[in-house]
C-alpha cells in the first residue's frame, strides 16, 4: 500500500440508478492520511442547479446502497453553481448508517473492494443527479 493512498470518482448523470439526463458533472478526489485515520476530500461540481447534499454510499456500480458519509448538506434553501468546490476531512466520527461506530480502515476496505460511490443530490433529483464509483488513482 502507498503511504498516502489516493482515490477519485468522476460523477455524471448516466451513472445514476436509474440514469439521469443532466449537464451536471463532478469530480471528487480523496487522500488518505498516513496513519489511515482520516480521508481528505475535494469535491468539484459543475453546472449543478439546486444542489442540496452529497454523500458516500455503499454499493457496487449500478446498485443503490445506504449513505455512510455526509460530504455536504443537507441544506435548505438549495444552491446553484456553474462551478462549486467543497473540501473536508472524514474521520470515524463522520461514519453513519451501517458504518456508524466503524473505523476509517473499514471504509477503506470497502472502497478498495469497489463497494462505495459518491452521489450528489438536487431538489429536482432528490435521490441523486450525478454519481460515480470511487476508484484508486
Amino acid at each position: 500500500m502507498n503511504r498516502n493512498e489516493l482515490f477519485f470518482a468522476n460523477l455524471s448523470g448516466p451513472e445514476e440508478v436509474p440514469p439521469v439526463e443532466t449537464n451536471a458533472t463532478g469530480l471528487i478526489k480523496f487522500k488518505v492520511s498516513s496513519d489511515r485515520q482520516r480521508i481528505g476530500y475535494k469535491l468539484t461540481v459543475n453546472k449543478l442547479a439546486n444542489f442540496t447534499e452529497a454523500h458516500i454510499h455503499l454499493g457496487h456500480r449500478r446498485i443503490n446502497g445506504p449513505v455512510v458519509v455526509f460530504l455536504f448538506g443537507p441544506i435548505d434553501p438549495n444552491i446553484s453553481v456553474n462551478k462549486g468546490v467543497i473540501e473536508g476531512v472524514i474521520t470515524a466520527d463522520d461514519l453513519v448508517g451501517p458504518l456508524q461506530g466503524a473505523s476509517i480502515p473499514e471504509l477503506l476496505r470497502l472502497i478498495r473492494a469497489g463497494r462505495a460511490y459518491v452521489n450528489v443530490n438536487t431538489a429536482q433529483h432528490p435521490n441523486g443527479e450525478i454519481r460515480g464509483q470511487i476508484r484508486r488513482c
